[in-house]
């Protein structure tokens, strides 16, 4: 008979004598190993950005021989030498119509990229397209939100887009190798979101529900700022943010929502100010966009739209308190929340609007051009990519880029 108290043999299954310096050289080892692998990751995100780099410069030289070819076929043509006046004619487009639907866009002139928001047709997927500025058989797919994708912007110094979604994320995303680098839980669904543009450090985002967060991409923890004035209607999405400075180093954030403007600008002693922007009360904005001191504000009534260029001067209260330059009214209604810009050649200013399927371009005293897409006008984006002048026009289905030439 056997019991419990008597002696039993028991076999370990290893045994391995403790050996401190072994285990020393080991952990030394394992670090020398994680270095050289982090090494790795750096250099191979540096020949990325060489490797994205060089296929920009070869789309770039492609598009100029086809653009010469067909510039020397149309001169063969032509019997008259006379040149027509300079304007913006069709040069390339970008569609897979078949299988996506586009709604915003962005450019990064200086990396030769277009980006432009995506629901994929067939899988229900929400993510973000890059395409050559100078060659749109280049492009990348992106899978990022779960929802619908309201606002893309891109920073105007580094390879990275900011977009925000109706999955209630905000996301900051590396086109050099196509990694979301940050991502942020909102309290309601995202509409509108910026950099910026004097901190790098600082990103914003509109919600759904009228409020305003501010984010230190140092403090992953928690939003820096989350703001809403109590006299502002929760049910107000704010679909457009622009940032700006006035005579110091004083950041300002302008929101528009389908019912107000307002401004909040950010004191020196850390407080921050809120200033309602008073309009006509028959019109209520749809879209804001601000550059170099200047202010295009979209809006629209039941039976008309109109389009109010400001600027900022010596007496203005704060950034976005703007004297009017120009108005123009017209009797359209506008149905879509579209996005639309200016731009300036020779000291003067144009704006670029839709009405359906065509971008109007305009200046204070007339319509200069009219472009038609093959749908809906969504967006419209200007810009300077090496020395051409562009002009970037986005319906449902397809990217229209037009060179002014």
């Amino acid at each position: 008979m056997v019991n419990k108290r008597d002696p039993r043999v028991i076999w370990p299954t290893k045994v391995l004598p403790e050996d401190e310096k072994t285990i020393k050289k080991l952990k030394e080892e394992i670090r020398s190993f994680k270095q050289v692998l982090d090494d790795c990751v750096h250099e191979i995100s540096i020949v990325q950005f060489q490797l994205q780099q060089c296929r920009n410069e070869l789309a770039k030289i492609k598009a100029e021989e086809a653009l010469e070819l067909k510039a020397v076929s149309s001169m063969a043509s032509i019997e008259s030498p006379i040149m027509g006046p300079k304007e913006f004619k069709l040069c390339r487009t970008f569609s897979l119509e078949s299988s996506e639907k586009y709604r915003v866009l962005t450019v990064l002139p200086s990396y030769h990229t277009i980006v432009v928001s995506v629901e994929k047709k067939q899988s229900c997927g929400y993510g973000l397209r890059k395409i050559n500025l100078f060659d749109t058989g280049i492009s990348e797919y992106i899978d990022l939100h779960s929802n619908w994708i309201k606002d893309v912007k891109s920073s105007s110094e580094r390879y990275l887009t900011l977009s925000t979604s109706l999955d209630k994320t905000l996301k900051l995303t590396s086109l050099s190798n196509n990694v979301t680098v940050q991502t942020y839980s909102l309290d309601a669904p995202g509409w509108s979101c910026a950099f910026d543009e004097y901190d790098d450090n600082l990103l914003y985002c509109g919600l759904a529900n009228n409020t305003l967060m501010v984010y230190d991409i140092r403090n992953t923890k928690s939003p820096l700022h989350k703001l809403k004035d109590s006299t502002l209607s929760a049910l107000a999405p704010i679909h457009s943010l622009n940032i700006g400075q006035l005579n110091d180093s004083r950041t300002t954030v302008l929101c528009s929502n389908l019912k107000q403007s307002y401004v909040w600008t950010f004191e020196s002693d850390h407080s921050v100010r809120f200033n309602p922007i008073v309009t006509n009360a028959d019109f209520k904005p749809f879209h804001t966009y601000y550059k170099n001191g200047k202010l295009l504000t979209s809006l629209r009534s039941k039976e008309m739209t109109q389009y109010i260029v400001g600027n900022n001067s010596e007496d203005s209260e704060f950034c976005f308190d703007t004297d009017i330059d120009w108005i123009h009214t017209n009797r359209y209604k506008q149905m879509v929340l579209t996005r639309n810009c200016f731009f300036e050649r020779d000291g003067e200013l144009f704006i670029c609007f839709n009405e359906d399927d065509e971008i109007k371009c305009r200046n204070k005293a007339s319509e200069v051009q009219t472009l038609k897409l093959n749908g809906t006008v969504y967006d419209v984006q200007h810009c300077v990519a090496d020395t051409e002048e562009l002009l970037i026009g986005l319906s449902e289905n397809q990217v229209s880029i037009y060179k002014y030439m």
